[in-house]
């Protein structure tokens, strides 16, 4: 359970702890730039985060994973702002919020039913 717990915190702490520094490479590079450079980083540790030979590598690349959103959230945020005219940005961030703090609440939820469910050797799959 320890473990559990730690795969789940050791992307939430990472991400928490950078996400206020994780504007700056958007500020130095550029929002689109910074957004990608994220998402890749967040599809690195995720594909390393399957091939984890056991729970200590996999909290290691979830906390790399972090290091991604925290990097690609502020970016994310900027493109819309830019994207979309004053008058519709409160509802297009709205709608971006919404869609955050949903897949945030759901993930732990769905990830707990696949590993109750089908047992511990299916934790890659998460």
């Amino acid at each position: 359970l320890a473990e559990a717990q730690w795969i789940s915190n050791a992307y939430a702490l990472t991400l928490s702890a950078l996400i206020l520094a994780g504007g700056a490479p958007g500020d130095r590079f550029g929002p689109r730039r910074a957004f990608v450079t994220g998402i890749a980083l967040f599809i690195a540790a995720s594909l390393a985060c399957a091939l984890a030979p056991n729970p200590a590598v996999l909290i290691g690349f979830r906390a790399i994973q972090g290091i991604g959103a925290a990097i690609m959230v502020p970016g994310s945020l900027a493109i819309i702002a830019k994207a979309y005219p004053k008058k519709e940005r409160g509802r297009a961030i709205g709608i971006w919020a919404a869609a955050s703090a949903l897949t945030t609440a759901l993930g732990p939820v769905l990830g707990g039913f696949v590993l109750s469910t089908f047992g511990n050797g299916v934790w890659r799959a998460i």
